[in-house]
């Protein structure tokens, strides 16, 4: 794997970005759990940490989805550019 290329660089932000969304989210979560019989309790902290939460899960989305791609477009051009070189070497004579 070429650790210089765009997408294995947007891969590793992608999973930064998934890891701190996700955590958030199960905070927030945890601390629904813990003050469930206390209804003003960390309240706003709870939201802060629900939008955090999806504000980094949202982008590490786009960027899996945009990674993938990118992907996918690097292993269709180095199998065009592998199937053209085979080709040149094929040599075809007639019997």
């Amino acid at each position: 794997m070429d650790k210089t290329k765009k997408s294995t660089k947007l891969t590793k932000l992608a999973i930064v970005f998934f890891i701190i969304g996700f955590e958030g989210v199960t905070f927030e979560l945890f601390m629904r759990l813990v003050y469930i019989n206390e209804p003003y309790m960390a309240r706003w902290t709870m939201w802060v940490f629900f939008v955090i939460g999806f504000a980094f899960l949202i982008p590490a989305l786009y960027l899996f989805y945009k990674t993938n791609k990118m992907k996918e477009a690097e292993r269709n051009d180095y199998y065009q550019s592998y199937f053209e070189e085979e080709e040149k070497k094929i040599d075809v004579q007639p019997k």
